[in-house]
């Protein structure tokens, strides 16, 4: 139990990054029994905060009776709306969990989880964050748009060349601004690249789509050393 509470914990806190409101699915197949020590595993009251915070829809599918008990009789007092699902409707506990669902909003809480993605050459994080149709226009490039990489897989490859050409770089001290479906990240590059030491400002222009990055368009001033 410890072990799963040690990559559930993690797990969730990266789930809700950045996301104003989430809704959530417990899925119990098999339960054999509740560990007393998992209880009091680290991290686990303040991810229980941010739950109470951040959840809006709870929806339990399968465990054992007590379970459905429990919710039932705690579910009034909690900021959410909670509900109960055998383990044969899970589909109609999806069904429920997207019910009125409109477009997720992006917050500059979630443009800095993806600046944080970036410093720490994170690409999966980052293409979590993107449409599975993302598009990443670098500042180089032969075309007037710099390379362009559409689409999950080319992105990917386009962020990993950035990663090998500068093995450390960083873009500090990211400020965003957002203006309904479009939004801009200000920063200053810094990086070790072939031709040595680069510190330039430059900025991304993005796009976004149900809640997630659809365009990415990096512009960097033009180093001369």
């Amino acid at each position: 139990m410890g072990s799963t509470s040690d990559s559930l914990i993690p797990a969730f806190e990266q789930a809700i990054s950045g996301q104003e409101r989430v809704r959530v699915l417990a899925l119990i197949r098999n339960f054999d029994g509740l560990a007393l020590d998992a209880l009091g595993a680290p991290g686990l009251a303040a991810l229980k905060m941010k739950a109470l915070k951040q959840v809006q829809r709870y929806a339990l599918v399968g465990g054992p009776d007590w379970m459905q008990s429990l919710l039932r009789q705690i579910g009034s007092w909690l900021p959410m709306e909670t509900r109960h699902f055998p383990l044969a409707e899970e589909a109609s506990a999806w069904e429920w969990l997207k019910a009125d669902e409109g477009p997720r909003r992006i917050t500059t809480e979630f443009l800095d989880a993806f600046a944080t993605a970036w410093n720490r050459h994170d690409t999966d994080a980052i293409l979590s964050m993107m449409t599975p149709d993302c598009i990443f226009q670098t500042s180089l490039g032969s075309q007037a748009h710099g390379t362009r990489h559409v689409g999950q897989q080319a992105v990917r490859r386009g962020i990993e060349e950035v990663f090998r050409t500068f093995p450390d770089a960083q873009w500090n001290g990211p400020t965003h601004f957002l203006a309904g479906d479009r939004g801009l990240t200000q920063w200053v590059f810094t990086g070790t690249g072939p031709n040595g030491r680069v510190e330039v400002e430059g900025c991304d222009v993005f796009t976004f789509h149900d809640g997630k990055i659809a365009v990415k368009d990096s512009f960097r001033k033009q180093w001369v050393g």
